[in-house]
């Protein structure tokens, strides 16, 4: 079978032969009767893979990204089951990188020329590659700035502000050293998301372009005739180049506190980019409670039947997992993700507060807390003594708690959702 797979890709990158032989097992664990293509999308189909090879001993650290083309579609039962399959492999190819994962999605042929507008869409036919199989890049809808669902785009900066939260470790408030190799994680996952905010800020600027080298590029040169330089300084370019080093590179010229600090700088000028670019009128201080009032404008609000599907599964979650899940269901009833993005910003604030040493922290740890409780994701005994970084934490736990079982999974299980739906599960 192996005469069937095209992993050419990894001789025109130059990528290590360790990464090709991942790419067998991968393909020889996937390819059945009912698989027509195999495609290759994300950073390592665009030659942007990033690892560190030393010593013989190869570390990955982004993800391999695969979208399967199938003649019939997979059940999402089937689909669990590869993905746990994949999951057993990737601990096996791999086990340096506890973030690594080999992640991928499911669509039958008829399904993947209706693919909707979002940027994924753009980057599958623009630098996807087919490794095993038919060629149906072509067959991928066209997509370009006047047809590019902004509502979707948008929702970048909820995932990749919540990928911030997620990984992020308690010794960096703590005082604590972190290791080496724990340092350089989470400094390439600052990098990685910092330069995600290029691909969502460029088609607000009628521009799609899919590798991040060529996004920074583009900046860097135009910058002065971009809406964004009215919002962001030009220190940016140069944060963006730093973590553009950082990612392809894994060269950090900063601590990881410095670079988180910048992050959340910038991701927060997103939020003035993305009200100025709607022509709103704002202040800095009311800017986080608008993003309620706009959450309609801004991003796609969940159906009257896709909320009673989330409530039913969160219900589900809580049967399961009586002892270990105390958010309340309120929190379904009233999340938004204008909320929640909210939330994000008033936990990143006070984090960044702790490490600057700001007065302003215990202000926005007070919104955090008051908001996430509003919710319904805060449940911590007032009567037990925790300091606020123990408190940020419990919020930050239960906040990704309630994002992977609730929120999240209505967008990672589309599939399921249309059958239930529909009736036909």
């Amino acid at each position: 079978m192996l005469e069937h797979f095209n992993l050419s890709f990894c001789e025109e990158y130059n990528y290590p032969k360790d990464i090709k032989e991942h790419f067998v097992k991968i393909l020889e664990k996937i390819v059945s009767k009912n698989i027509l293509s195999v495609i290759l999308v994300g950073s390592t189909s665009k030659g942007e893979l990033a690892f560190d090879c030393k010593q013989n001993s190869l570390r990955i650290y982004s993800d391999y990204e695969l979208l399967v083309v199938t003649k019939v579609p997979v059940n999402y039962y089937k689909r669990t089951l590869l993905r746990k399959e994949l999951m057993q492999l990737s601990k096996n190819i791999y086990t340096d990188n506890p973030y690594f994962h080999i992640d991928f999605t499911c669509v039958s042929l008829c399904k993947l020329k209706k693919l909707p507008p979002t940027l994924f869409t753009f980057d599958a036919r623009s630098r996807g590659k087919t490794i095993y199989g038919e060629e149906f890049i072509s067959d991928i809808p066209v997509v370009n700035t006047d047809n590019l669902d902004f509502r979707n785009l948008n929702e970048i900066l909820i995932w990749r502000l919540w990928s911030l939260l997620l990984y992020l470790p308690v010794e960096l408030f703590k005082g604590f050293s972190l290791k080496s190799e724990l340092e350089k994680r989470y400094s390439y996952i600052i990098c990685k998301n910092v330069l995600d905010l290029t691909g969502w800020i460029l088609p607000y600027e009628n521009i799609l372009i899919s590798t991040v080298s060529e996004r920074v590029a583009h900046i860097r040169k135009n910058y002065k005739n971009l809406k964004l330089s009215n919002i962001f300084e030009a220190d940016f370019i140069y944060f963006l180049e730093e973590c553009l080093e950082g990612k392809l590179r894994l060269k950090f010229n900063k601590n990881p506190q410095e670079l988180y600090l910048q992050a959340i700088k910038y991701y927060f000028y997103s939020i003035r980019y993305l009200f100025y670019t709607h022509d709103y009128k704002y202040t800095d201080d009311d800017i986080l409670l608008l993003l309620d009032t706009h959450s309609k404008d801004f991003f796609k609000n969940f159906t009257p039947k896709e909320k009673l599907l989330q409530i039913a599964m969160f219900m589900q979650t809580i049967i399961f997992k009586r002892d270990k899940f105390d958010i309340k269901l309120s929190a379904v009833f009233n999340s938004n993700y204008g909320r929640i993005l909210r939330l994000l910003f008033y936990l990143h604030f006070s984090l960044c507060s702790i490490i600057d040493k700001s007065e302003v922290g215990s202000d926005y740890f007070d919104k955090a807390w008051s908001l996430a409780v509003e919710l319904g994701i805060a449940n911590i005994d007032l009567n037990v003594k925790l300091d606020r970084i123990s408190r940020l934490f419990c919020i930050k736990k239960s906040l990704s708690t309630f994002m992977l079982n609730s929120f999240y999974w209505i967008k990672s299980q589309e599939d399921l959702i249309e059958k239930t739906l529909d009736g036909c599960l």
